[in-house]
């Protein structure tokens, strides 16, 4: 199974480090907020972004 890369999510580590309160995630095409505000830049950093998909019933 293939995950085509605008399915992708990843954590830019130097951004994860900052803290600037900027999302340390990035679209593996497109940028994550290309629409304007998106639910996907609420989470800051991967395990913010695990957590809530976890509570919303995903699951690896």
């Amino acid at each position: 199974m293939s995950v085509p890369p605008q399915g992708l999510v990843f954590e830019d580590p130097l951004l994860a480090q900052q803290k600037s309160g900027r999302s340390a995630l990035v679209g593996g095409k497109e940028p994550l907020g290309v629409a304007g505000e998106s639910p996907w830049l609420e989470p800051k950093t991967m395990d913010e972004l695990i957590d809530r998909l976890r509570r919303n019933g995903f699951s690896e």
